[in-house]
């Protein structure tokens, strides 16, 4: 039941930790606030629009949140929950609540962000990045954006690891709509989580307050490629505010894309070319809840069903190396996913680009 009125308070429009503190410093409880007479509210001293607000907030019953959330499988955890993450609690603005869909990571969490258009050296960077940390039992928190974000969840995906995607809309909602395939893998394994009640639509002012979020779970944030407008700069300037470390790995001077992170490390954050100097930096060696697993011989990893059809053309053509042109002609799959199916592959060691750019088995 306590649960109930502390999501029903969690959905009173504008509540902020500090006004949210100041009527449970008054009322003691969720149920207290909203069995509280008009009157008792006035007495409060809180500004009248806030009292207004809270007096309309009344007509939605807070079993009615909980049916709706009860009947979508998606849990609530309020910020007096045990299962509310620890070092979320820690930030200046916590959300008075998150709704979930999986399962929230027990492991040290590391957040991967970058541009949402990013170059090919990008792309390899954030699976790079993500898959070493996640072999190493850390769990990688993104948003799911185009571009980066994807790359970094998958990398996690990749390696078998645990992930974590912050949504600036209800965890019910896949955005961007492109990423659908991806969103379902997440919530096979990992976490899909949000501050908005489900069926909130995404919003341009929500992901600024997503990317608190994503800093606040993590104990550091590595910025991989970020022009200078980029939103994953205020993902980094949200964690400094938290007191978390700050990585950026270093990127062409002459890309625009790579702007936004040769100025953070002009600026002081820690310059990254191997993940392994994350894990040293932060000190984790004997935290890490499983090593690195040591290659197989002779064994090809689980391969996507992509992966498995552009590799199974590279070795037919093997006296022959093939260009990306040739692979999309004979066989029926879009740019974009032969060119990841592509750097999948080479960062497991199963081709290799060679001058011309040209494909081969490795």
């Amino acid at each position: 039941m306590t649960k109930s009125y502390n999501l029903w308070l969690a959905n009173v429009p504008g509540i902020s930790i500090m006004k949210a503190s100041a009527l449970l410093n008054y009322f003691t409880t969720a149920q207290g606030i909203y069995e509280a007479s008009q009157k008792s509210l006035y007495t409060t001293g809180l500004p009248q629009k806030l009292i207004d607000t809270i007096l309309a907030a009344k007509k939605i019953a807070p079993e009615q949140y909980a049916d709706i959330l009860s009947k979508k499988d998606i849990k609530f955890v309020d910020l007096y929950d045990y299962d509310y993450p620890s070092l979320l609690k820690e930030i200046p603005e916590p959300p008075l609540g998150l709704y979930i869909k999986g399962s929230m990571p027990t492991t040290n969490a590391i957040s991967i962000v970058g541009s949402r258009k990013c170059t090919e050296y990008g792309m390899l960077t954030a699976v790079k990045m993500s898959k070493y940390l996640a072999d190493c039992g850390i769990s990688i928190v993104s948003g799911m954006a185009r571009g980066i974000d994807s790359f970094a969840h998958k990398g996690a995906l990749e390696a078998n690891g645990h992930t974590v995607a912050v949504l600036g809309c209800g965890v019910d909602i896949c955005y961007p709509s492109e990423n659908r395939s991806l969103y379902e893998k997440i919530l096979k394994t990992g976490t899909i989580i949000s501050e908005y009640f489900p069926g909130v639509p995404p919003k341009t002012h929500h992901f600024p307050l997503r990317n608190r979020i994503i800093s606040g779970l993590s104990l550091a944030v590595l910025v991989v490629e970020a022009g200078k407008s980029s939103g994953s700069l205020i993902t980094a300037d949200k964690a400094l505010d938290q007191g978390r470390d700050v990585f950026a790995v270093p990127g062409n001077i002459t890309s625009s894309l790579s702007l936004g992170t040769n100025n953070l490390i002009k600026e002081g954050a820690t310059l990254i070319t191997h993940p392994e100097e994350i894990i040293e930096f932060l000190g984790l060696e004997r935290e890490l809840l499983r090593k690195k697993p040591k290659k197989a011989e002779n064994n090809t990893p689980p391969l996507a069903p992509e992966e498995k059809l552009v590799y199974d053309y590279i070795v037919a053509q093997e006296t022959a190396p093939v260009t990306v042109d040739e692979i999309i002609a004979k066989i029926d799959i879009p740019i974009p996913q032969v060119n990841y199916a592509l750097t999948m592959l080479e960062l497991n060691e199963l081709v290799e680009r060679l001058p011309g750019g040209r494909y081969t088995k490795k």
